[in-house]
C-alpha cells in the first residue's frame, strides 16, 4: 500500500500546485470517455488480452454495481503509474500488445462513478468524491487520476469467490445508469476473432447469462473459429494481419452487412463492401472507431491484400474454387469519386485487393501460355 500512498500523494501536490491541470486533466478525460462511447466492454476485453488472459468475466452484482475481472497477468507498478497517467502506456505498438495508448481504460468514465481495482499485490480505489475532498472545493477533478487505499467490505464474499476461480485482476464499477449493461447485451463474439488469448468470456446480469467459448480447429486454409451457432475461417499473414470469411457446412458465405467491418484487433466503425472482414495494425483515431491512412495501415492493407492474392493464386492453381471465395470478392469495385470525397479505408483495400488480383492473374497466364509454348515448340 505504500506506493499507493506514495503516488496519491505525488499527484495531490501536483494538484495543488496546478489546479487548473487537474481541470484540463477532467475535461480531457471526459472527451475521451465520448469518444469511447459504447466500446468500455471491448476495451476491457483489449487490456485483459493483452495482459494474456485467457478468461473473461463482466457480471452485475446488482442494478448499478459491476465486476469484470480476468485471469491475465496482474498489475505492476509500471501499470499502476500508466493507468494514472494518460498515455503513459506500457505496451509498445510493435509488441504483442494491442493497445498501446494507454488512454482506453477511461472509457469506463462513461458509466463509472467508483472503480475499485484489485490486481496482484495492489488494491486501490479512484473515486472523485475522494480526490474532490483532499483538494480545494472549485478544482474540477478526473475520476482516473489519484489511486486512493482500498478500503470496502461489502465485496469480500464476491472477491472471496472470484480469486478461487483464478481471476487475478478485478474491477468493480459502481455505477448511476445501465450504459455496461446496454453494452453487455450488444455484445457479439466475432469481437474476439483477432485476440491473442482469450478463449472463454462469461457475461452475466440479472436477465441474461451468456458464456461463449472459443473452439479452434486448423484445416488446410487457416483457423476455423466455432462461436456455437457461428463460425468463421480466419486466414493470417505473416505478421499481425489476417482476414476473417463466414463459413457454413465447408464453404465461404457472405456475412451479414453489419459483420463486414476494419478490425485493428477489435472491431472499428469503417464497413467494407465485401462481404468478409480484415484485420490489422491499422492506425486509428483516439476512439479507434475510425483508421487513418498512414504508412502504417497501408503497410496493413498490403499485408491484407497478400493474403487475397494468395487464395487466388490457390484456386487458379487447382482450377476450381471450392470454398467459394470468389462469389464474395465480387463486391469489389472502385469508386470514381473516391478520391474527391476522400479516401477511406475501404477504397485502399478494395484497390489493393484488385491489383493483387491483375497481378496474380497476369502471372499465371503468362505463365501457362510460356509453358504452352515451349510444349507446342518441342511437340
Amino acid at each position: 500500500m505504500n506506493s499507493i500512498r506514495q503516488l496519491a500523494s505525488s499527484f495531490i501536490k501536483e494538484a495543488l500546485a496546478s489546479p487548473i491541470l487537474m481541470n484540463d486533466l477532467a475535461t480531457m478525460e471526459m472527451y475521451i470517455a465520448e469518444s469511447y462511447t459504447g466500446r468500455s466492454l471491448i476495451e476491457l476485453l483489449q487490456n485483459a488480452d493483452d495482459a494474456g488472459a485467457t478468461q473473461f468475466l463482466v457480471q452485475s452484482i446488482n442494478k448499478t454495481t459491476f465486476v469484470a475481472a480476468n485471469n491475465g497477468r496482474p498489475f505492476t507498478s509500471e501499470d499502476l503509474i500508466a493507468l494514472c497517467r494518460s498515455g503513459a502506456s506500457t505496451k509498445q505498438r510493435k509488441s504483442n500488445a494491442i493497445g498501446f495508448r494507454g488512454i482506453g481504460f477511461k472509457a469506463v468514465v462513461n458509466y463509472a462513478e467508483n472503480v475499485h481495482v484489485l490486481s496482484g499485490e495492489y488494491q486501490f480505489t479512484f473515486s472523485r468524491s475522494k480526490t474532490a475532498d483532499l483538494l480545494p472545493c472549485d478544482i474540477k477533478v478526473p475520476l482516473i487520476r489519484i489511486p486512493h487505499e482500498y478500503t470496502e467490505t461489502k465485496y469480500r464474499n464476491m472477491l472471496s469467490e472470484l480469486t478461487n476461480r483464478n481471476f487475478n485482476t478485478i474491477f468493480i464499477f459502481e455505477t448511476e445508469n445501465n450504459k455496461l449493461e446496454q453494452e453487455l447485451h450488444e455484445f457479439t463474439p466475432d469481437c474476439l476473432l483477432f485476440l491473442n488469448h482469450i478463449s472463454n468470456v462469461e457475461l452475466k446480469t440479472e436477465e441474461m447469462s451468456r458464456i461463449t467459448e472459443i473452439n479452434k480447429s486448423e484445416n488446410e486454409h487457416g483457423t476455423l473459429f466455432n462461436f456455437g451457432e457461428n463460425e468463421w475461417l480466419v486466414i493470417k499473414s505473416e505478421n499481425k494481419s489476417a482476414i476473417a470469411l463466414k463459413w457454413d457446412n465447408g464453404k465461404i458465405i457472405p456475412c451479414k452487412r453489419e459483420e463486414a467491418v476494419v478490425h485493428s484487433f477489435l472491431p472499428t466503425q469503417e464497413f467494407l463492401t465485401v462481404p468478409m472482414k480484415v484485420n490489422g495494425d491499422f492506425s486509428t483515431e483516439p476512439s479507434r472507431t475510425r483508421v487513418s491512412l498512414d504508412d502504417e495501415t497501408k503497410i496493413a492493407v498490403s499485408s491484407c491484400a497478400k493474403i487475397v492474392a494468395r487464395l487466388y493464386k490457390r484456386i487458379l492453381t487447382a482450377g476450381e474454387d471450392d470454398m467459394g471465395f470468389i462469389n464474395i470478392m465480387t463486391s469489389l469495385y472502385l469508386d470514381p469519386i473516391s478520391k474527391l470525397r476522400g479516401l477511406k479505408i475501404n477504397d485502399l483495400l478494395n484497390e489493393e485487393f484488385i491489383k493483387a488480383i491483375r497481378e496474380i492473374t497476369s502471372a499465371h497466364f503468362a505463365s501457362q501460355n510460356k509453358k504452352a509454348f515451349i510444349y507446342s515448340q518441342n511437340g
